[in-house]
């Protein structure tokens, strides 16, 4: 997990995908992450820190995401299943349940479930 948030993969993700941040005074409270592939457009991130949860910062990133985005593209967000908080903010957001499935992450198996929006 540390190699994973380590220096060199955030660099990387700045340079080749979409990064963008929220402020709140002038303080770093959110960011989201958009990457985009052939295949398809994937948020990989959205976080908002707890403290300034449901203060509209989570809409407003989304929404910059989606205008970078063209009409008719679709968006996709793969979450844990389970995390009801994330599943209900993205139904707010017009997205559906796509599927669900099994995957691996360091040694952590759980399942996810993908939903879209088309924009």
């Amino acid at each position: 997990m540390q190699t994973a948030y380590s220096i060199d993969p955030l660099r990387n993700k700045l340079e080749t995908t979409a990064f963008l941040v929220g402020e709140w005074e002038e303080k770093v409270v959110s960011f989201a992450n958009l990457h985009c592939s052939k295949n398809e457009n994937d948020l990989s991130a959205i976080y908002i820190h707890p403290k300034f949860q449901s203060k509209g910062l989570g809409s407003a990133l989304l929404n910059k995401i989606k205008n970078k985005l063209q009409n008719g593209d679709e968006l996709v967000v793969y979450l844990e299943k389970g995390n009801h908080q994330a599943e209900s903010f993205y139904r707010k957001h017009g997205f559906t349940y796509i599927e669900e499935f099994s995957e691996s992450f360091f040694d952590h198996t759980f399942k996810t479930v993908k939903m879209s929006v088309i924009i």
